[in-house]
């Protein structure tokens, strides 16, 4: 019995000590893990709360994969919708002539932060850039320039996804 006892003692003391302060830090989470969508809009901050990549889609005799980020529930915030036609990594002009990419931004025209008034972006001009294409994830960057249906004129710049396939 005191053998028993003794043991106990020991093993809880090791458990004690296997829980010190000293244990070595947690590893810090890879960066770029997860999907996100970040951009500045006329200077200002912006951080989508869903970035999703949707099932290839056939629109106007091409396949078409189209990512989509927006803030609080869809159809209830800004939202930024990029149609990639091309999933190769490179630079390509976004809805110009020749473009194979297409950005469609839906901005909130009203101030009020507890209202949504969609305000879409029309006939929006930038570059889209795809940087890689793996198995499991995209990821690319964008910037565009174009005005609202209700008159406001926006620059995005330092735009970046990240979106699991």
């Amino acid at each position: 019995m005191k053998y028993l006892a003794t043991m106990l003692m020991l093993l809880t003391g090791l458990g004690f000590a296997a829980c010190s302060e000293d244990d070595d830090p947690p590893v810090s989470p890879d960066p770029v893990a997860g999907e996100k969508t970040t951009m500045i809009v006329n200077g200002t901050a912006w951080a989508a709360d869903t970035t999703e990549i949707g099932d290839p889609i056939l629109m106007g005799g091409s396949v078409v994969k189209r990512m989509v980020a927006w803030q609080k529930e869809a159809g209830k915030g800004e939202s930024i919708g990029i149609q990639l036609v091309t999933l190769e990594p490179g630079n390509y002009p976004a809805n110009s002539e020749d473009s194979t990419m297409t950005i469609t931004y839906v901005a909130d025209s009203d101030p009020d932060p507890d209202r949504f008034v969609d305000d879409p972006v029309q006939n929006a001009t930038g570059e889209v850039v795809i940087l890689t294409n793996d198995s499991t994830r995209i990821t690319g960057t964008f910037t565009f320039t174009g005005t609202s249906l209700g008159g406001t004129a926006y620059t995005v710049t330092d735009g970046e996804f990240v979106a699991d396939k």
